[in-house]
């Protein structure tokens, strides 16, 4: 399964334009009262927001850090997977280390030897960091990464057992796999 880091990116920032090259510059005078500042702010994102690349599923709150007050709500009181806004800095980061044709993969690997269909060993799945890879049927995102798909691979090669398990290796990655909080206890 591969990702494309321009298509990461894509996934992660908000456009205007798909076939942007660069991100969109809002070319809005200043709001002349505070106001009138969630009237503006609602119709600067409300467009980038509804874009059919993002999926179906988008909920934003942004807020006056000046105030506390709510500017924009869109879909807010619907629980959705976490997001940050580390993210855009992951995804800027990405996009000026590596090339923009550079692909995130997630690959499987055999630690043993195949005979008969049986996988006499563990099968190990990589992760590469690709954040679409899912095992829903339901599209989140634009041609999304699948388990399914890999598991067609494996048989593909034959395979109908493995007598070892099924390893997730996310050596790539350091720090904590969920944000505090994420999961109930």
């Amino acid at each position: 399964m591969r990702l494309s880091v321009a298509a990461f990116a894509a996934l992660l920032m908000i456009q205007s334009s798909a076939a942007a090259s660069e991100p969109p510059v809002l070319s809005r005078p200043p709001v002349a009262t505070r106001a009138a500042l969630p009237a503006a702010v609602g119709s600067a994102v409300s467009a980038p927001f509804a874009a059919a690349g993002l999926g179906n599923q988008v909920a934003v709150t942004i807020m006056d850090a000046a105030t506390g007050s709510s500017l924009y709500r869109k879909g807010a009181q619907v629980p959705v997977l976490p997001a940050s806004t580390l993210k855009l800095v992951t995804a800027v980061t990405a996009l000026t280390v590596l090339p923009a044709e550079a692909t995130l993969r997630t690959t499987l690997l055999m630690s043993g030897a195949v005979a008969g269909g049986v996988l006499k060993g563990d099968l190990v799945l990589v992760g590469g960091g690709d954040p679409t890879l899912s095992s829903l049927d339901t599209a989140e995102y634009p041609a999304p990464a699948r388990l399914s798909a890999l598991v067609a691979a494996v048989r593909r090669r034959g395979i109908t057992a493995i007598t070892g398990g099924i390893v997730v290796d996310t050596s790539a990655y350091t720090g904590p796999a969920l944000g505090a909080g994420w999961m109930p206890s």
